[in-house]
Formats: structure tokens, C-alpha cells, sequence
């Protein structure tokens, strides 16, 4: 909210509605809308593949179900499929917020190494840590309220900090499985 510098949580028609501005995540989201979609839909395609990997499952979907009406059996299956889907963009939650998470500690602790036991969560602080070692000289705020009336935009910063070049740089992390193979 512009008027008293809060953070008011609500759908895009409230908001317009009473002058609010749009979060950081939430103009990313409409920016970034079609990769956001195709990473949904990759996710429920994975997981048709990897359903017969999950025996229980798959054996409780095949098992029996074969005398019931296709339209039952596809209604099963889709509901199988979305349950997979639904865990993967759980767990994808889970590992940005641990992710957050372990940033946030490193740094309020004066940038000391903080042990990480999920290898994926490892693999992204890793990348994260390297970016803050080489960049960042001290934070100057974390979790702060951001509202601008030039930008139209208001957020809950992750970090504001400043550079090793004596700049300030506003930093929202966001996180995504990267292939460590992939050039």
C-alpha cells in the first residue's frame, strides 16, 4: 500500500482497484508467465513418464481398474499424474525456501560457511555463495518493505546490499533446478 509503506497481499483486480503496486514476483510471474507454463506442463509430461517408476502407484492404477469404464480409468490416471506433478512443484518450493533460507543465515552470519545437508540445495548455495563472495562487501538491509512510486512496484526485498564497487544493488533471489551437465 503506497499511502502506509505495507505490504497488503491481495488478487491484481483489488489491487488496481485501490492503487496498490504489483510485487517483484508478481510482474515476473506475468514477464515470465509462458516459461512458467511450459515448466508446468514439462512437469506434468515428466511425470507421465515416471509413473511406471513409482510401482505402488502405477501397479494400484493398473491393477483391477481395467473392467471399469475407460472414462474411470483415465480420471484415475490424470489424478495420479497430477498428484506427481503436485509433489515436484512441492518439493521445488521446499528447495527454494531452504535455498533462501541457507542465503539469508550465510549472510546475517558475516558470510560464514553454513551446512547444507540436501545435495540440490548445496549445488544451488554453492552458485549463490560464489555470486555473493565475489560481489557483495555488506549488507545494508534484509527482508526490507520496497514500495516506489516511480516504478509503480512494491516488494519485500530479500537483501539490499552493497557492492564491492560501492554500489547498492537490490536483491530478490529466486531459484531454479539447473542440469550440471548442460553447457
Amino acid at each position: 500500500d503506497p499511502m502506509t509503506n505495507k505490504c497488503v497481499y491481495c488478487d491484481l483486480r483489488v489491487a488496481r482497484k485501490n492503487g496498490y503496486y504489483p510485487s517483484l514476483t508478481t510482474v515476473l510471474k506475468m514477464a515470465y508467465s509462458e516459461g512458467l507454463e511450459r515448466w508446468k506442463s514439462d512437469q506434468i509430461i515428466e511425470s507421465c513418464v515416471e509413473l511406471q517408476e513409482h510401482e505402488k502407484s502405477y501397479d494400484e492404477f493398473v491393477s483391477g481398474n481395467f473392467d471399469d469404464h475407460p472414462s474411470q480409468i483415465l480420471k484415475n490416471y490424470k489424478k495420479l499424474v497430477k498428484n506427481l506433478a503436485d509433489n515436484k512443484s512441492k518439493i521445488a518450493r521446499e528447495t527454494g525456501h531452504a535455498l533462501h533460507s541457507a542465503i539469508e543465515t550465510y549472510l546475517k552470519q558475516g558470510f560464514r560457511l553454513t551446512e547444507i545437508e540436501d545435495p540440490q540445495t548445496a549445488g544451488m548455495f554453492k552458485s549463490a555463495k560464489d555470486f555473493i563472495d565475489a560481489n557483495v562487501k555488506d549488507i545494508l538491509q534484509v527482508e526490507k518493505v520496497f514500495c516506489d512510486d516511480k516504478l509503480k512496484m512494491g516488494c519485500r526485498i530479500d537483501f539490499i546490499v552493497k557492492t564491492q564497487q560501492d554500489e547498492i544493488w537490490l536483491i530478490d533471489w529466486k531459484s531454479q533446478k539447473v542440469d550440471p551437465n548442460k553447457k
